[in-house]
């Protein structure tokens, strides 16, 4: 973080698909409490990145000359783990490490403080004030109140679909940005890809720098008419039917598909579509690519927007008497002119160009308020409840008996070998592919394994050879796909 403390958290951390660790806590089997301390799997230690962090104490210990006390990795965060060889708990080796983290906290010109914020605008403008990772602008060339003014924009709150409400929708932020930013990168690319996820525009003029959303506004602050402009610098922008799209189709990351990319349409298929009418059932189609958005409605919306904001296509570029200086990207403003029947037609400023002659050069596109008007939307596809097992959990084998079975089984010179019969309910599982049998003397502390047991046999395993003293044996299912489960024990 700008403010030299790190990240906010690790809050998970997952080895393959299997929670490890969430906040503090350790998940199983990764510990276990077997008659007394715990028994452990597992160690870790967070390191979150601050410019005053000390040494990993551990690491120093195991590697003093290579990972020395001045190793303290000032600015960057990473975590130590040490895997104990556990074939139960790490079945394929070292496992694939993933963590859910809250990123760098960012500054809010709201509240002056520094917070863990989704909002947006107030990333962008970190990322515009960061020499370490962005843009490096001085904090005095920041336009702080077009910042908190779109800061808050994002933060409203929107009623959108939701049917696992009683009222059938809940209220969420307009917009919020989640991802991380490759800093590999150059910084305009980071930038522009940063602004997908607000639709925003930042804009530098002389020396300070502004951030934009186009929105709902309701006053004018300027109106342009051939009496404040160049003549004959009048040109009109009116696209065609052909270019202009009528469905849209925007690509974000889904959490529920392990933040895997998704896709989402506007209009939805199956839904109206008027713009598709009005092209003769030609479709055009919009792609966008979301990567700080991982909400399919706020997908849907962002998409929804700007194919509304792109079919109100009509342009002007006009070069502008000096008085047009206290315009700014950004504004609304009126425009009458007689060429095209336009009274006080209304329009967004895109660009202005200061012209070496004190005049203004302006790129004007149409504005309807109508266009921000929320449209019905509609919510993922609510997957029906199936019967079909989960080949991902497998129930244990139930109702473990052991006896002992000295009698049946003799040598050839006529003497009886100790055995162990064990007995047991089949799992409840169709994919089972075999059982496993362990056992042990009562007094020992690691279990051998015996044998297996087909899933399509009869559950029915011999222990041997064995002395007469207390033995412990368990059986546990494994299905095809290498998943076991619990074991089942028993003396």
């Amino acid at each position: 973080s700008r403010d030299n403390g790190g990240i906010t958290a690790i809050d998970e951390v997952w080895f393959d698909d299997r929670l490890a660790v969430q906040g503090s806590v350790m998940s199983g089997p990764f510990v276990q409490y077997i008659d007394g301390p715990p028994l452990r799997r597992l160690e870790y230690e967070h390191h979150l990145g601050s410019t005053t962090q000390a040494v990993d104490a551990r690491l120093n210990q195991l590697f003093p000359l290579d990972w020395p006390t001045t190793s303290q990795g000032k600015g960057v965060c990473y975590s130590r783990y040490e895997l104990w060889a556990d074939n139960d708990i790490y079945p394929g080796g070292i496992p694939t490490i993933q963590v859910k983290l809250r990123g760098n906290r960012v500054y809010d010109p709201r509240d002056l403080t520094w917070k863990h914020s989704d909002n947006p605008v107030l990333c962008i403008r970190d990322y515009l004030l960061s020499t370490v990772y962005g843009m490096g602008i001085p904090e005095a060339q920041i336009d702080d109140a077009s910042f908190i003014a779109m800061a808050n924009y994002c933060d409203e709150l929107q009623s959108v679909p939701d049917p696992n409400e009683i009222l059938g929708f809940r209220l969420q932020k307009r917009f919020t940005l989640n991802g991380w930013v490759d800093t590999a990168r150059p910084v305009e690319e980071n930038l522009a890809e940063l602004c997908t996820a607000c639709r925003a525009q930042v804009v530098n003029e002389g020396d300070r720098w502004r951030i934009i959303i186009r929105r709902q506004r309701t006053t004018p602050v300027f109106h342009i008419t051939p009496a404040n402009t160049v003549q004959g610098s009048w040109q009109f922008v009116l696209p065609g039917s052909d270019t202009l799209p009528n469905v849209v189709r925007v690509s974000y990351i889904e959490p529920d598909r392990k933040y895997d990319i998704d896709t989402v349409q506007w209009p939805e298929p199956g839904q109206a579509n008027p713009y598709l009418a009005e092209d003769n059932d030609f479709e055009q189609r919009m792609e966008i690519e979301l990567p700080y958005t991982q909400n399919r409605l706020m997908a849907q919306q962002i998409g929804m927007l700007l194919l509304r904001e792109s079919r109100q296509g009509i342009g002007v570029i006009v070069t502008l008497h000096g008085s047009a200086v206290a315009m700014q990207v950004g504004d609304l403003v009126t425009v009458t002119n007689d060429t095209p029947g336009w009274t006080a037609k209304l329009f967004d400023v895109l660009a202005l160009m200061l012209q070496p002659d004190g005049n203004v050069r302006a790129v004007l596109v149409e504005y309807d308020d109508s266009v921000y008007d929320l449209q019905e939307q509609f919510p993922q596809p609510t997957v029906r409840d199936t019967s079909l097992v989960s080949p991902f959990s497998v129930p244990a084998p139930t109702s473990l008996v052991l006896t002992s079975a000295a009698q049946e089984l003799q040598t050839n010179d006529e003497r009886y070998v100790p055995r162990i019969r064990v007995v047991w309910g089949p799992s409840n599982h169709p994919f089972v592919d075999y059982y496993e049998v362990q056992a042990k003397r009562a007094t020992d502390a690691d279990w051998d394994t015996y044998g297996r047991v087909p899933g399509t046999a009869t559950p029915l395993f011999f222990v041997y050879p064995v002395t007469d003293e207390e033995w412990d044996v368990r059986v546990r299912a494994v299905n095809t796909l290498g998943v076991t489960s619990a074991w089942v024990e028993a003396s």
